[in-house]
């Protein structure tokens, strides 16, 4: 019997080259059938290489790689081992160098981070089908322009207090453009004239949809678009942090076990271990949560603000987001809210592997922590608030809350 790919390396353009790999390889995988998990993970990858040279009719190079794949989200991303990786051309290719360079073990993030933000085949980077009914998911701004206006205002009376005539606004993960649409056209004719819209996007289909709705200037990172506005800015975003990888954790037994992901007959698998880092600063954890509770920590996003700090002298910013306090997030939710989207579906429990960096994987911000860490960086950092605080016709809006912070 021919044996397959594990389903999460599976890819249906390649399915004849791999069963045509497979039959070269079946005498060697007779051989590994009482082999470590460890060594049939190696097999595997070598399946991956065999098919892709079976459709290109070349085999993976190996080189030394840099920082921009292994860290795939400003750094946050734990490092495997450098050396004799092959060249991470796919998703699939990336998940399975880290299971090998990891024991076939890896922590939760890591996969996340690989799934949507690797650089040339994550989610984010180019399969993302579009934002709104033809897409995988649908934002405030695709329903109303309700939620631009409200953050032109807020951007216009944040610039007012400043006493800047001219100044610098920057949206990070600006999505399809409509948000960053309604809120210059909040502004009027004049009132454009006397703005610097900056866009903080790393994904060219959305890049392409932006620019067809707005003018603007285009960055990579926020500390690029910070550089350009010489530091002083007014930044905003709506449902960004939540498309950072976060941390997964379970109570069990009085403690905090971590997730992590393996191999179980050709499929990801969720297992929980006890934490191989440091556990994050989160108010979540000083809850008293009963057994089996899961939460998420997404302490990616407390570095991105570390490093924006150190860009950032002078300004205000607003995030948004789905999510609120603790107490919030979790009541009723043993579970916790880790969740994908494809096609309009929501996807929880085993569905969230199933198509690695082809649907997006996302959970609910604790707006406790954003509030905690700003005021760690020597931020302001005004009280929680619904978003209907704001924007009372937004659809949704109570499922969403804000924060304003402020530096300088």
């Amino acid at each position: 019997m021919t044996k397959r790919l594990p389903a999460f390396l599976r890819n249906p353009r390649r399915e004849h080259a791999c069963r045509h790999a497979a039959r070269l390889q079946h005498d060697d995988l007779t051989r590994t059938c009482h082999h470590s998990v460890e060594e049939h993970l190696r097999h595997l990858r070598r399946f991956a290489r065999a098919s892709r040279g079976a459709e290109d009719q070349t085999r993976l190079g190996f080189r030394r790689l840099d920082d921009s794949v292994l860290n795939l989200v400003n750094g946050q991303l734990p490092r495997i081992h450098r050396d004799n990786l092959p060249v991470m051309s796919t998703v699939r290719q990336a998940l399975q160098s880290a299971l090998d360079e990891n024991g076939g073990l890896i922590p939760f993030d890591t996969f996340m981070g690989i799934a949507l933000h690797h650089p040339q085949d994550g989610y984010y980077a180019r399969n993302i089908r579009g934002i709104g009914s033809r897409g995988d998911f649908t934002t405030v701004p695709q329903l109303t322009p309700a939620l631009g206006e409200a953050i032109g205002q807020w951007l216009q009376g944040k610039a007012e207090q400043r006493g800047w005539k001219r100044f610098n606004v920057i949206e990070c993960g600006p999505g399809s453009g409509a948000l960053a649409e309604a809120v210059t056209k909040s502004f009027g004719w004049l009132g454009r004239r006397k703005v610097d819209l900056h866009l903080v996007e790393k994904s060219e289909p959305l890049r392409e949809e932006q620019k067809a709705r707005v003018r603007g200037t285009w960055h990579a990172t926020i500390e690029e678009a910070l550089d350009a506005c010489d530091g002083k800015a007014l930044i905003y975003h709506n449902e960004f942090l939540d498309a950072f990888p976060c941390r997964v954790f379970r109570k069990e037994a009085g403690a905090w076990t971590e997730l992590h992901l393996r191999v179980v007959e050709g499929n990801l698998t969720e297992t929980f271990f006890s934490p191989q880092r440091l556990l994050p600063d989160s108010k979540a954890f000083e809850h008293e949560w009963p057994e089996g509770q899961r939460i998420e920590v997404f302490q990616s996003v407390r570095d991105w603000m570390k490093d924006l700090s150190k860009a950032w002298r002078e300004g205000s910013m607003l995030s948004i987001d789905y999510g609120g306090t603790s107490g919030e997030i979790y009541e009723r939710r043993p579970q916790g809210t880790l969740r994908a989207y494809r096609g309009q579906q929501r996807l929880t429990g085993a569905d969230v592997y199933e198509l690695p960096g082809r649907q997006d994987i996302t959970a609910d911000v604790n707006f406790e922590d954003l509030a905690r860490w700003a005021r760690e960086f020597g931020w302001e950092a005004d009280g929680i608030k619904s978003l209907g605080t704001i924007a009372p016709n937004a659809p949704g809006a109570e499922a969403f809350r804000l924060l304003a912070m402020a530096k300088g």
